[in-house]
Protein backbone atom coordinates (compact mmCIF):
# COMPACT_ATOMS: atom_id res chain seq x y z
CA UNK A 1 0.00 0.00 0.00
CA UNK A 2 1.08 3.54 -0.53
CA UNK A 3 2.56 5.38 -3.44
CA UNK A 4 3.16 8.98 -4.35
CA UNK A 5 3.63 11.62 -7.03
CA UNK A 6 7.00 10.11 -7.95
CA UNK A 7 5.55 6.76 -9.02
CA UNK A 8 6.86 5.50 -12.35
CA UNK A 9 3.37 5.19 -13.88
CA UNK A 10 2.36 8.70 -12.81
CA UNK A 11 5.49 10.16 -14.35
CA UNK A 12 5.14 8.07 -17.51
CA UNK A 13 1.65 9.35 -18.25
CA UNK A 14 2.38 12.89 -17.07
CA UNK A 15 5.30 13.17 -19.49
CA UNK A 16 3.22 11.98 -22.40
CA UNK A 17 0.26 14.21 -21.60
CA UNK A 18 2.53 17.23 -21.24
CA UNK A 19 4.19 16.46 -24.57
CA UNK A 20 0.76 16.94 -26.13
CA UNK A 21 0.11 20.16 -24.25
CA UNK A 22 -2.25 18.62 -21.71
CA UNK A 23 -2.03 20.05 -18.18
CA UNK A 24 -1.42 17.42 -15.50
CA UNK A 25 -1.59 17.65 -11.71
CA UNK A 26 -0.21 14.82 -9.57
CA UNK A 27 -1.31 15.37 -5.95
CA UNK A 28 0.57 13.85 -3.00
CA UNK A 29 -2.14 12.15 -0.99
CA UNK A 30 0.37 11.09 1.66
CA UNK A 31 0.09 14.64 2.96
CA UNK A 32 -0.46 15.82 5.58
CA UNK A 33 0.35 12.33 6.87
CA UNK A 34 -0.03 8.68 5.90
CA UNK A 35 -1.15 7.51 9.33
CA UNK A 36 -4.50 9.29 9.08
CA UNK A 37 -5.10 8.48 5.43
CA UNK A 38 -8.62 7.52 4.36
CA UNK A 39 -10.25 7.17 0.96
CA UNK A 40 -12.68 9.94 1.89
CA UNK A 41 -9.73 12.24 2.61
CA UNK A 42 -8.31 11.48 -0.85
CA UNK A 43 -11.70 12.23 -2.41
CA UNK A 44 -11.96 15.56 -0.59
CA UNK A 45 -8.41 16.55 -1.49
CA UNK A 46 -9.15 15.73 -5.13
CA UNK A 47 -12.36 17.75 -5.20
CA UNK A 48 -10.60 20.72 -3.62
CA UNK A 49 -8.26 20.85 -6.63
CA UNK A 50 -11.08 21.07 -9.16
CA UNK A 51 -12.08 24.40 -10.66
CA UNK A 52 -15.84 24.48 -11.04
CA UNK A 53 -15.43 26.17 -14.43
CA UNK A 54 -13.23 23.46 -15.95
CA UNK A 55 -13.87 19.97 -17.21
CA UNK A 56 -11.62 17.41 -15.56
CA UNK A 57 -10.44 13.91 -16.38
CA UNK A 58 -9.35 11.88 -13.36
CA UNK A 59 -6.76 9.13 -13.59
CA UNK A 60 -5.86 6.92 -10.65
CA UNK A 61 -4.12 3.64 -9.88
CA UNK A 62 -5.15 1.07 -7.28
CA UNK A 63 -6.29 3.02 -4.18
CA UNK A 64 -6.20 6.18 -6.30
CA UNK A 65 -8.48 4.53 -8.83
CA UNK A 66 -10.99 3.58 -6.13
CA UNK A 67 -10.92 7.18 -4.85
CA UNK A 68 -11.22 8.63 -8.37
CA UNK A 69 -14.38 6.62 -9.02
CA UNK A 70 -15.94 8.00 -5.84
CA UNK A 71 -14.77 11.55 -6.56
CA UNK A 72 -16.47 11.33 -9.96
CA UNK A 73 -19.75 10.76 -8.16
CA UNK A 74 -19.44 14.18 -6.51
CA UNK A 75 -18.80 16.62 -9.36
CA UNK A 76 -20.15 16.70 -12.89
CA UNK A 77 -17.03 18.67 -13.91
CA UNK A 78 -15.35 15.27 -13.86
CA UNK A 79 -16.31 14.09 -17.33
CA UNK A 80 -14.15 10.97 -17.70
CA UNK A 81 -12.09 8.65 -15.55
CA UNK A 82 -9.16 6.36 -16.29
CA UNK A 83 -8.60 3.68 -13.67
CA UNK A 84 -5.59 1.38 -13.38
CA UNK A 85 -6.25 -1.75 -11.32
CA UNK A 86 -8.76 0.16 -9.16
CA UNK A 87 -8.99 -1.19 -5.62
CA UNK A 88 -12.74 -1.74 -5.59
CA UNK A 89 -14.16 -3.75 -2.67
CA UNK A 90 -11.13 -2.61 -0.70
CA UNK A 91 -12.40 -3.20 2.83
CA UNK A 92 -14.14 -6.46 1.98
CA UNK A 93 -11.00 -7.88 0.43
CA UNK A 94 -8.91 -6.63 3.34
CA UNK A 95 -11.11 -8.60 5.72
CA UNK A 96 -10.36 -11.76 3.76
CA UNK A 97 -6.63 -10.97 3.84
CA UNK A 98 -6.57 -10.40 7.60
CA UNK A 99 -7.79 -12.77 10.28
CA UNK A 100 -10.61 -11.76 12.61
CA UNK A 101 -8.08 -11.42 15.40
CA UNK A 102 -5.93 -9.11 13.26
CA UNK A 103 -8.95 -6.91 12.49
CA UNK A 104 -9.87 -6.80 16.19
CA UNK A 105 -6.31 -5.94 17.15
CA UNK A 106 -6.24 -3.18 14.53
CA UNK A 107 -9.43 -1.69 15.92
CA UNK A 108 -8.29 -2.06 19.53
CA UNK A 109 -4.79 -0.68 19.00
CA UNK A 110 -5.98 2.08 16.72
CA UNK A 111 -3.37 1.42 14.04
CA UNK A 112 -1.27 -1.28 12.41
CA UNK A 113 1.87 -1.28 10.29
CA UNK A 114 1.64 -1.27 6.49
CA UNK A 115 4.47 -1.21 4.00
CA UNK A 116 4.50 2.04 2.06
CA UNK A 117 6.00 1.48 -1.38
CA UNK A 118 6.59 5.17 -1.99
CA UNK A 119 8.62 5.58 1.20
CA UNK A 120 10.00 2.04 1.05
CA UNK A 121 9.29 1.38 4.71
CA UNK A 122 6.52 0.30 7.08
CA UNK A 123 4.33 3.02 8.56
CA UNK A 124 1.35 2.98 10.96
CA UNK A 125 -2.11 3.30 9.45
CA UNK A 126 -5.15 4.11 11.59
CA UNK A 127 -8.14 1.78 11.78
CA UNK A 128 -10.22 4.68 10.44
CA UNK A 129 -8.87 3.77 6.99
CA UNK A 130 -10.61 0.39 7.11
CA UNK A 131 -13.83 1.76 8.63
CA UNK A 132 -14.02 4.51 6.01
CA UNK A 133 -13.41 2.12 3.11
CA UNK A 134 -16.08 -0.21 4.44
CA UNK A 135 -18.54 2.70 4.58
CA UNK A 136 -17.76 3.73 0.99
CA UNK A 137 -18.29 0.19 -0.26
CA UNK A 138 -21.93 0.43 0.76
CA UNK A 139 -22.46 3.33 -1.64
CA UNK A 140 -23.57 2.52 -5.17
CA UNK A 141 -21.94 4.14 -8.17
CA UNK A 142 -24.76 6.02 -9.86
CA UNK A 143 -23.10 8.24 -12.47
CA UNK A 144 -22.92 6.88 -15.98
CA UNK A 145 -19.76 8.47 -17.34
CA UNK A 146 -17.09 7.35 -19.79
CA UNK A 147 -14.49 5.34 -17.93
CA UNK A 148 -11.50 3.38 -19.20
CA UNK A 149 -10.24 0.64 -16.87
CA UNK A 150 -7.02 -1.32 -17.17
CA UNK A 151 -6.57 -4.45 -15.11
CA UNK A 152 -3.97 -7.21 -15.17
CA UNK A 153 -5.15 -10.79 -15.34
CA UNK A 154 -2.20 -11.70 -13.13
CA UNK A 155 -3.05 -9.09 -10.51
CA UNK A 156 -2.22 -10.66 -7.15
CA UNK A 157 -3.40 -7.66 -5.10
CA UNK A 158 -6.74 -6.66 -6.64
CA UNK A 159 -8.51 -9.38 -8.64
CA UNK A 160 -9.72 -8.17 -12.03
CA UNK A 161 -13.21 -9.46 -11.23
CA UNK A 162 -13.84 -6.34 -9.13
CA UNK A 163 -13.47 -4.21 -12.26
CA UNK A 164 -15.90 -6.48 -14.09
CA UNK A 165 -18.38 -5.86 -11.26
CA UNK A 166 -17.98 -2.09 -11.66
CA UNK A 167 -19.12 -2.38 -15.28
CA UNK A 168 -22.55 -3.42 -13.97
CA UNK A 169 -22.93 -0.08 -12.16
CA UNK A 170 -21.38 2.22 -14.78
CA UNK A 171 -22.59 1.04 -18.15
CA UNK A 172 -20.36 3.55 -19.97
CA UNK A 173 -17.21 1.99 -18.53
CA UNK A 174 -14.98 -0.22 -20.64
CA UNK A 175 -12.46 -2.72 -19.33
CA UNK A 176 -9.16 -3.66 -20.94
CA UNK A 177 -7.65 -6.83 -19.47
CA UNK A 178 -3.90 -7.06 -19.88
CA UNK A 179 -1.37 -9.83 -19.44
CA UNK A 180 0.24 -8.13 -16.46
CA UNK A 181 0.21 -7.88 -12.67
CA UNK A 182 -1.04 -5.20 -10.26
CA UNK A 183 1.73 -2.75 -11.12
CA UNK A 184 0.97 -2.77 -14.87
CA UNK A 185 4.49 -1.45 -15.30
CA UNK A 186 5.28 -3.59 -18.33
CA UNK A 187 2.26 -2.48 -20.36
CA UNK A 188 2.43 1.30 -20.08
CA UNK A 189 2.93 1.79 -23.82
CA UNK A 190 -0.11 -0.36 -24.56
CA UNK A 191 -2.20 1.59 -22.05
CA UNK A 192 -1.08 4.89 -23.53
CA UNK A 193 -2.34 3.86 -26.96
CA UNK A 194 -5.77 3.07 -25.48
CA UNK A 195 -5.77 6.33 -23.50
CA UNK A 196 -5.10 8.42 -26.61
CA UNK A 197 -8.03 6.81 -28.41
CA UNK A 198 -10.29 7.15 -25.33
CA UNK A 199 -9.47 10.85 -24.98
CA UNK A 200 -9.19 11.49 -28.72
CA UNK A 201 -5.76 13.13 -28.42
Amino acid sequence: MGSGPNSSKANFFAARFKSLGVDVTIPDYNLPDFENLTVSRIVCQTLDLIDDNEEIILMGSSLGGFAAAHAAEKKTQIIKTILLAPAFQLATRRVTQLTKDEIKAWRKNGSREYFHYGYNKSLPLNYAFHADALSLEKKKFRRQLPCLIFHGIKDEIVPYEVSINYLKENTQAQLVLLNSDHQLGDVTDIMWRYVRVFLDI
